[in-house]
């Protein structure tokens, strides 16, 4: 932002990025849908990817990562409105019905391009860091899941053995 303020009429620049969607292959999976589970004792398990699939039918395979691409606009100031209070001056800045803070209003391309540039980094790295937490944390989900479906695996072949050797039993009443 520069320190100077503007008037009606004045031609400034805008900074600004737009968010480009990328097709990328899952990080997870690296494409083949599925993930290998090792457990403990070395067993191996086989589930559908979670990371690429989370929210549709199934793993697809990939993910869609957005770039930030940096941005400035030239505008010609409309409309201007003024706060002052406890100290501080807020300005906001209207172009044909949009609405600039003061701080995205430069006077030069190159102080807007500066400007969008820094905002776009920050805006890729909040997305990496967003994009870690959902890998570990769908990785928690894989061991979790793996856990409660061997558990509730393991009690219905408990309950097949006992049923089974009810079933037996009836046999064996009714032959004598």
């Amino acid at each position: 932002m520069s320190d100077k303020f503007f008037n009606i009429g004045d031609s400034v620049w805008i900074a600004s990025f737009e968010s480009k969607a990328e097709q990328i292959p899952c990080p997870v999976c690296f494409g083949s849908l599925k993930v290998t589970l090792i457990l403990g004792n070395g067993d191996q398990i086989i589930l559908p990817c979670e990371y690429c699939g989370k929210g549709y039918d199934g793993p697809r395979g990939y993910i869609k990562e957005y770039q930030c691409i940096p941005r400035s606009e030239s505008v010609t100031i409309t409309a201007k409105e003024t706060h002052e209070g406890d100290g501080k001056t807020e300005i906001r800045y209207y172009s044909h019905g949009r609405i600039y803070e003061a701080k995205d209003v430069f006077e030069t391309q190159e102080g807007a391009m500066v400007a969008a540039r820094e905002w776009a980094i920050l805006q890729e790295e909040k997305e990496k860091t967003r994009a870690n937490y959902l890998k570990a944390n769908v990785n928690l989900s894989y061991s979790w899941n793996a856990g409660y479906h061997l558990q509730n695996a393991k009690r219905e072949r408990q309950s097949a053995e006992y049923h089974e050797g009810k079933a037996i039993l009836c046999r064996q009443k009714v032959k004598k």
